[in-house]
């Protein structure tokens, strides 16, 4: 997909704004089955900064990816159900913080009765879990100049050493809670009226290697790549996993698959043992009754205990 265009807004303060659009999505999904296996696999490339993501991974390197992954699925493992130590992946680490913690930051739905409500101010992760929706990226696919309300794109703490302190907001429901607009006002299109919406959501990185991340695990998975996501206003969520290994003796093990993890979304950002340096943004689509642009991300974490979806 290569999509550009100019919004215009103009409103009775005096602002009027003329933005250029730019989008450069790829995606590459692949199925593939062997006896009575089932495996699929997917990759999404995207920028606000043209083709020169192609420099960064060609086409041929995902598709090459895509085509390994599917046969590490079709010859692993089903998992053992049960909560377990995990090392979650950069990938999956943004579908989580977007999915299952950051629905519950945009205060439209905070109002709305989310888990976070009356947590502003307060402790609701380990120490050591920072998280920002910054909408100032350069050349990420959720980074945006002004708001669909003129409010300049701003990076906003929304937890910082596990006390949320913030929210992402638009106009209206930053009068609500007696704070400032964040900028994270979207639409669409002018179809559409905006509301409250993601940008770029992530989780810090911190300073730890990957080894020692997994070293201190007898036992547990390394849930590498998401397959899909979804969460609740109560704090409840569930991934699926598409690529995950086992964690033994703290070395990775042999591949897994049709698995999953769930949970309530407070319990595990406090599970939170220790936070990796290889920071990574990832591009998406979500919906909320419209479409936008996002990207979500973060580093490799250590979870104390996650739900694993399997054979018992």
């Amino acid at each position: 997909l290569d999509l550009t265009g100019i919004d215009f807004y103009i409103n009775n303060e005096g602002t009027v704004l003329e933005k250029q659009k730019l989008y450069v999505w790829f995606r590459v999904y692949a199925t593939a089955s062997e006896t009575d296996v089932f495996a699929s696999a997917g990759k999404e490339l995207g920028s606000t900064s043209g083709f020169d993501i192609f420099d960064e991974e060609s086409p041929e390197e995902v598709g090459e990816e895509i085509s390994q992954r599917l046969k590490e699925q079709l010859k692993a493992k089903t998992p053992k159900g049960g909560n377990f130590p995990a090392v979650l992946g950069s990938n999956v680490v943004g579908v989580f913080i977007h999915e299952a913690f950051g629905h519950l930051a945009e205060a439209d739905l905070t109002l709305a009765g989310s888990v976070i409500f009356d947590k502003l101010g307060k402790k609701i992760a380990s120490e050591v879990t920072n998280i920002f929706d910054d909408g100032t990226v350069k050349g990420a696919f959720g980074s945006i100049t002004y708001d669909d309300e003129g409010v300049p794109a701003q990076k906003t703490v929304l937890v910082k050493e596990g006390i949320i302190i913030g929210l992402m907001h638009n106009r209206e429901t930053a009068g609500k809670f007696d704070m400032k607009p964040t900028g994270n006002a979207r639409a669409e299109n002018f179809r559409h009226i905006p509301i409250v919406r993601m940008r770029n959501t992530y989780l810090a990185p911190g300073d730890h290697e990957f080894e020692e991340l997994i070293e201190p695990i007898k036992f547990g998975y390394y849930l590498k790549t998401f397959r899909g996501g979804q969460a609740n206003l109560d704090g409840t969520f569930q991934v699926g996993i598409q690529e995950a290994y086992e964690i033994i003796n703290g070395e990775v093990g042999e591949p897994v698959r049709n698995l999953s993890i769930s949970g309530n979304t407070l319990e595990t950002l406090n599970k939170i043992e220790a936070v990796g340096k290889d920071f990574k943004l990832w591009p998406g689509r979500c919906g909320k009754g419209q479409t936008a642009f996002v990207c979500d991300g973060g580093p490799s974490i250590r979870v104390g205990e996650v739900q694993i979806g399997g054979r018992r």
